[in-house]
Order: structure tokens, then sequence, then C-alpha cells
């Protein structure tokens, strides 16, 4: 009988340690984001949202914690080639690398295209206002930008 409750002991220990090292750190969570490009208005507007048919300019806010991992699909259902960058600046620069390591779907120069998707993991790793943004020369200009808040 003390065998057996050792046993369950010993039994119990190794699963707690077992949950304990297979569980995320604390304020580490995933986050799935799906994120739309495309042009609204006749083309005049280039956009980003939730949904196929709600498109706006500028973009959703995006409110991520600080030390979460985001998974951003971009799907692009629109006419021209979009991307989508992380970056603390809205500004109107093809060059521009992410503020996040991997905070980008696309590049100016691999844009997704039109009736693709791309998906991109990156984490949160300091709290701010921050932006995301078409790196494609002219789209910042019509629209295609959004805010994402990190915070803690």
């Amino acid at each position: 009988m003390k065998r057996v409750l050792i046993i369950a002991v010993i039994l119990v220990v190794a699963v707690a340690v077992l949950a304990f090292l297979l569980l995320k750190p604390p304020g580490e969570e995933t986050v799935e984001i799906t994120l739309y490009a495309g042009e609204i208005n006749n083309s005049t507007v280039y956009a980003y949202g939730f949904s196929r048919g709600n498109l706006t300019s500028p973009g959703p806010t995006l409110k991520v914690k600080v030390g979460s991992v985001v998974k951003l699909t971009l799907i692009n259902v629109g006419a021209l080639p979009h991307v989508f960058v992380v970056h603390d600046r809205l500004e109107e620069n093809p060059n521009i690398k992410p503020l996040f390591e991997n905070a980008q779907a696309g590049s100016v120069l691999n844009p997704v295209m039109p009736g693709e998707s791309l998906s991109t993991v990156f984490k949160i790793t300091k709290p701010g206002k921050f932006y995301y943004l078409c790196t494609i020369p002219g789209h910042v200009k019509r629209g295609m930008y959004g805010t994402l808040i990190a915070y803690k």
C-alpha cells in the first residue's frame, strides 16, 4: 500500500512538472488576425478590413498585448498587389523594415497578388502606438494604413 502511494505521488509530481514545462510563459498568448486588403470607391481609396465586404481607410485598429505572438494572414481581395508591414512611422517608403521581426506580409518586390493570401508570425516586443501599412508607392497616400496598439 505504501509503495502504491509513493508511485501515485511521483506520478502527480511528474504530471505537474510536465504541465508547467509545456505551458506558455505568462503574458505570451497567440493572437490570430485575418486582414483583407483591397480597393474601395472605384479604386481611388486603398484599404484594409476584417472582412471582404468591410474594407476601411484607415484600416481597423489592431490591439495586441505585449508578449503576444501574432499570426497574421493577409488576403488580397483587390485588383492590385498589396503588402502589410508594421512600422513606428506612417510614411510612404517602399524600403522600410518591419518594426518587429517578421511583422511583414509581402514586400514591394514580392507583394501579395490579387486573389492570393500570405501569412506571417511575429511577436509584439514593446508597447506603443504603431502603424501597419502597404509599402507599395502611392498606397499610403490613398489610405492604406491602420493603427496597431501594443499594450501591457
